[in-house]
């Protein structure tokens, strides 16, 4: 072979390997470069185990309507570990008798937080619960698992966050400019309201408490009211005791925390009843471009299996002064069909731009939905279904119920 044809027969292996390596790349980047949905379920075990499991989909599976159900695979089950499709994929898992039940998640950086909780097996109610710590970028953390600094030796410094004392059922925990706030009542009648700053602080600082016992609310307290974040502010709404339709709102500003919850002004319950339903509830609050005085709220009402929507104004010191709804979402017609449908637990999350995912937990399924909303100057409101999933946990004696814990774009 003469060394023009050996010079042509090298450019022609060059550029083979060049073209397989970036169809390598282009295989990779759904996974490297796309956002992932991570969905995160409490579930209860036979004998009183509790377990923790985070699953991811792209956000591009999100968006096709699928209407046949897929057999999610666990490690309890007797069946293959792993999901019986690649849409869905189970990215961590943590059970035992050390692991606490009804833990709250929270989101602090690219790490998912499990904190607070109860043990479900009473011989274990006077022990620690630790908090777990799941770093969700695998360029950090090339084999994710939830990793507690109890018991761990020598803990990289992301996973030193302590744990909350004493037993605190479901926090509510929120990330606000980098510092983690927890909010959960307890058995004197007070909110316990504290937060962890990850540049600075070792534990958790405590803040000003929500002095529950001393308003003339509802005797269940915290169990009956709902959080949500505004800017830098925390709104919580309580209903009143004996005044029926009515609500007393408060609010924490944590850009200023040396001062006290302060009282915003009662609006009718009409107003609230479908942002505001629940505690445990999860409200997204949505900014919009051109409006730094309006947000748009998404809410479930489980009673009539509808998405809520409702616009805030806010005050020109951030506060909300008005609350109307605007619309309510119909779920599709395949949630709505399953026997005796009652979602028992939700989660929302913004998926970017004008598009939102709400996820259910109907028994032992695991739906989710997204739409695009609009939204005009003149304040109509209208939306476009994008896609819907529906997953089956696979059915065996061990699980006894599943409740949706959060879900995250991340």
């Amino acid at each position: 072979m003469g060394g023009g044809a050996r010079s042509r027969a090298r450019a022609k292996k060059r550029a083979e390997e060049s073209r397989k390596a970036y169809e390598a790349r282009e295989r990779k980047k759904p996974d490297e470069a796309e956002p992932l949905l991570y969905l995160c379920t409490f579930e209860i075990y036979r004998g009183g185990l509790a377990g923790y499991r985070v699953q991811v989909i792209r956000l591009s599976d999100l968006f096709i309507p699928f209407d046949t159900p897929i057999t999610i695979f666990g490690p309890k089950s007797q069946a293959p570990k792993s999901n019986s499709t690649e849409v869905l994929r189970q990215f961590a898992f943590l059970d035992g008798e050390h692991v606490p039940g009804h833990m709250g998640f929270g989101v602090l950086g690219s790490r998912i937080v499990l904190a607070g909780g109860w043990f479900l097996n009473m011989r274990m109610g006077h022990k620690p619960k630790p908090t777990y710590v799941l770093e969700t970028d695998q360029s950090v953390e090339p084999n994710p698992r939830f990793i507690s600094t109890r018991g761990t030796p020598n803990p990289k410094t992301p996973y030193m966050i302590p744990e909350l004392e004493p037993e605190k059922p479901r926090p509510w925990m929120r990330e606000i400019d980098g510092k983690l706030y927890a909010l959960s009542g307890d058995h004197i009648g007070y909110a316990a309201f504290e937060v962890f700053d990850p540049k600075t602080d070792h534990v958790w600082a405590p803040l000003p408490k929500l002095q529950i016992r001393k308003l003339p609310i509802e005797t269940k307290g915290l169990s009956l009211s709902s959080c949500a974040v505004v800017g830098t502010k925390i709104l919580i709404t309580l209903p009143l005791k004996s005044r029926v339709g009515v609500v007393k709102m408060l609010c924490f500003d944590v850009a200023h925390p040396e001062r006290s919850w302060t009282t915003v002004e009662e609006p009718p319950w009409w107003q609230f009843h479908s942002v505001f339903p629940d505690f445990y509830n999860e409200v997204l609050v949505l900014d919009l471009e051109d409006d730094d005085c309006e947000k748009l709220l998404f809410t479930y009402d489980f009673e009539y299996c509808q998405i809520r929507v409702s616009s805030m104004k806010l005050s020109n010191e951030g506060e909300p002064k008005c609350i109307q709804p605007l619309d309510e979402i119909d779920l599709p017609d395949e949630f709505k069909n399953l026997d005796d449908f009652l979602a028992t637990s939700y989660s929302c999350a913004h998926l970017g731009g004008r598009r939102v995912c709400f996820s259910f937990v109907h028994l032992l399924t695991l739906l989710v939905f997204t739409f695009e909303f609009s939204y005009s100057i003149s304040g109509i409101f209208s939306v476009k279904a994008l896609g819907h999933r529906l997953f089956e946990y696979y059915s065996n004696e061990e699980l006894r119920s599943i409740f949706l814990g959060g879900c995250f774009v991340l």
